[in-house]
């Protein structure tokens, strides 16, 4: 007996093959796949991070200061406070955005006075985990605090000045030091890695002084973290100087030691600074409370603008001068709009006008401005009620009619008059026609003697 094979079956080897090739692609779509949805999370932590940056900023303008972090805990450079950190949750904003993957909030500091901030996540940088950090936190002491954060997690105080937390620093674009791991929820650190080798890394981004170029004004902008090294600019501002501030002379005896004091002075004009007795190191100023430390004013005739951050002149009303003209009616209030020059009020005064701005008036309907009053005004009018036979126009056909209050004067309506008139609407019976009160009649005469004449009408 023959036994036939099919010539469309496939044999062991073929079916392996085929099933290598299939696993070869799906993986390579996996991959693919994953990518985009990990490139896409990362895309979201950069927009919203960049976000959180714009809000903070919009925070300080109208409270002074950026809020402290969520579940906080102290930086301190040996006894020196320097920094706050914690997390960006319901306790710094109300609404707050999560990492998209892990649901958990990003990392937040901010300098001791709380000016300065840095926010921080972690992207996946396809399985490459890697910083990113927005601030507007510039470093003076790069080898003591190059950052508001660390990869760590604590309740009270951390020493940043020994190891291991000095080489747990979170820079933006680094590895080495994450926010937070995929895989813990936690920040993550490779301590062996130092902090040194950290600032040379071509990869991280390190924001370092650009203001100051003396030891003084780093004290004064409250930027003083201990005696350690800081970056200095030359006296040509062009490169960083490392400089070993002798602050224990003024900055750590009168700032510190001493007693506690207001921040650095507002550059505003206009203003007035009573310093009081502050409570804590470079403290605020405020101008809410007047009793309170750190207090500022604005000037007499100087009112405060929390959008611009300025003492801006005041404005007041003042009553318009003069009277509204007869046949006038005001169009705006019956004041003006003063404005403090620093010496006095501008406008000193304002009378009552015609298109103005303010203590404006517009002459009544049928009235006209010239110049000093409201004048009737006229017009040229058609007359009317001609009879339609045996009359005419005595002498004109139009005339100038003025308004007298209340209607055009004179009327334009007829009246028989034989009196000739440029200013009335006159008329009369032509030749041979008289008026008997109501129309223009024929004349019709009789010879009857040669004494009377007989008129029939």
């Amino acid at each position: 007996m023959k036994i036939y094979k099919s010539k469309f079956w496939f044999t062991f080897v073929e079916l392996i093959v085929i099933s290598s090739i299939l696993v070869i692609l799906a993986t390579i779509w996996f991959y693919s796949y994953s990518k985009h949805i990990n490139t896409s999370r990362d895309t979201k932590r950069k927009e919203v991070i960049s976000s959180l940056k714009s809000d903070l900023e919009i925070y300080k303008k109208e409270k002074w200061a950026f809020p402290k972090p969520w579940d906080a805990f102290m930086l301190q450079n040996e006894s020196e406070l320097v920094a706050f950190q914690g997390k960006f949750n319901e306790g710094v904003f109300k609404k707050y955005p999560l990492d998209p993957l892990l649901k958990i909030p990003y990392l937040y500091g901010v300098s001791k006075n709380r000016w300065e901030f840095q926010l921080a996540g972690t992207l996946e940088n396809n399985g490459s985990p890697t910083s990113i950090v927005e601030w507007n936190y510039s470093s003076v002491a790069k080898y003591t605090l190059p950052s508001l954060l660390i990869a760590y997690e604590w309740n009270g105080a951390i020493n940043i000045a020994t190891e291991p937390y000095r080489n747990m620093f979170i820079l933006n674009n680094a590895k080495a030091n994450i926010p937070y791991s995929f895989d813990t929820k936690k920040p993550q650190s490779l301590t062996w890695t130092l902090l040194s080798s950290l600032l040379d890394n071509p990869t991280t981004k390190l924001w370092q002084n650009t203001d100051y170029t003396n030891c003084e004004e780093i004290c004064k902008a409250g930027k003083y973290i201990g005696q350690w090294t800081y970056q200095i600019l030359s006296s040509t501002g062009g490169w960083l100087i490392d400089t070993n501030c002798a602050f224990s002379a003024w900055c750590d005896a009168i700032e510190f030691t001493a007693g506690y004091s207001c921040g650095l002075t507002p550059s505003y004009s206009n203003a007035t600074f009573t310093a009081w007795s502050p409570t804590m190191h470079n403290q605020l100023w405020q101008n809410t409370n007047t009793t309170a430390p750190c207090y500022f004013t604005c000037n007499t005739n100087y009112t405060w603008n929390g959008g611009t951050n300025t003492c801006d002149p005041a404005t007041q009303q003042a009553n318009c001068s003069g009277t509204i003209p007869t046949y006038a009616t005001a169009t705006t209030g019956t004041w003006f709009t003063q404005t403090w020059n620093g010496g006095s009020w501008i406008p000193s005064s304002m009378t009552w006008g015609e298109n103005k701005t303010e203590c404006d008036f517009d002459c009544d309907t049928n009235y006209t401005w010239e110049g000093s009053a409201c004048i009737a005004s006229t017009q040229t009018w058609t007359c009317t009620g001609l009879p339609t036979t045996n009359a005419s126009w005595n002498t004109v056909s139009s005339i100038t009619q003025t308004w007298n209050g209340s209607t055009w004067t004179p009327s334009t309506t007829w009246t028989y008059n034989a009196s000739a008139s440029t200013s009335e609407c006159r008329f009369k019976c032509t030749t041979w026609y008289t008026w008997n009160g109501s129309s223009c009649v024929n004349l019709a005469c009789i010879f009857w003697t040669w004494v009377f004449w007989i008129c029939i009408f």
